[in-house]
């Protein structure tokens, strides 16, 4: 019995590609398996209807979620949302600092992000929905109850919300953490956002 190359060389092409293909299932797949993510770190922060700072790095003694490799110039803040119970209101009032706000679904990336440039009357108003949620506020309100508020159709029901404030000098570092920490995020009825 002899073994042709050319059996060898089409074995080792089909175990490559059997391999390949596993490979990408594996890594397409993480995400949504692990255990760790950032979502599960941060589901219950913003319970009290306001973003919950995160520190760089876990003060001793606190069991509170911490941000690898943050920048130690920006305060950082975090509100987790829970769109099945109706849509989750935003608001962040301008505080002079370079801020961002980026929401991000859940197993997923960020789907939506903007700056303190888009600002209304000195605060953004944010309004994250389903697309039913949508449909549905549009269907009630006319032109004279349209609010000012922008409105995000979220790809999945959970998420979290990432606002990041920098300071520009170290001494602006608590200024950069009050503005993020004012953020609020309710419900229609105010009721908290989880």
């Amino acid at each position: 019995m002899r073994i042709r190359l050319s059996d060898i060389v089409l074995a080792t092409v089909a175990g490559l590609v059997l391999g390949a293909i596993v490979h990408v299932v594996v890594v397409l797949r993480v995400p949504s398996l692990a255990q760790k993510d950032a979502f599960s770190r941060f589901a219950l922060a913003g319970r009290n209807g306001h973003a919950e700072l995160v520190a760089a790095a876990v003060p001793a003694g606190k069991a509170a979620p911490a941000l690898p490799d943050a920048d130690p110039a920006a305060a950082t803040a975090v509100c987790a949302f829970d769109l099945t119970a109706g849509p989750v209101h935003v608001t962040a009032p301008a505080s002079g600092l370079l801020e961002t706000l980026s929401l991000h679904a859940r197993g997923g990336g960020v789907f939506y992000g903007l700056t303190d440039r888009a600002s209304l009357r000195g605060q953004i108003d944010l309004a994250i929905m389903t697309q039913a949620q949508l449909d549905e506020a549009q269907a009630d309100e006319d032109e004279e109850t349209a609010g000012g508020e922008i409105r995000v159709v979220s790809p999945s029901t959970k998420g979290l919300l990432v606002v990041r404030a920098v300071a520009a000098r170290p001494s602006l570092l608590r200024q950069a953490q009050a503005a993020v920490s004012s953020v609020t995020c309710t419900r229609e009825d105010g009721s908290e956002a989880e």
